[in-house]
């Protein structure tokens, strides 16, 4: 599990990489604003993945084999 989230953690931050090579190759206006919106949202979100406030990522699964 803490795989998984250490994954998507790093998924979302390809997203916002792949959001801003898209809009430097796009020329419709709407897309473009569509894209700045979506990459705002993306940039201001905290990307943790937590239960039950323990945090689920790498860090977690070293503390555990060790």
């Amino acid at each position: 599990m803490g795989w998984a989230c250490d994954t998507g953690k790093d998924e979302a931050i390809r997203i916002g990489i792949n959001v801003h090579e898209i809009l430097n190759d796009t020329i419709d206006e709407q897309i473009k604003d569509e894209l700045q919106l979506f990459s705002l949202q993306v940039l201001n979100r905290e990307n943790i993945f937590s239960a039950k406030g323990l945090i689920l990522d790498a860090t977690l699964l070293v503390a555990v084999s060790e």
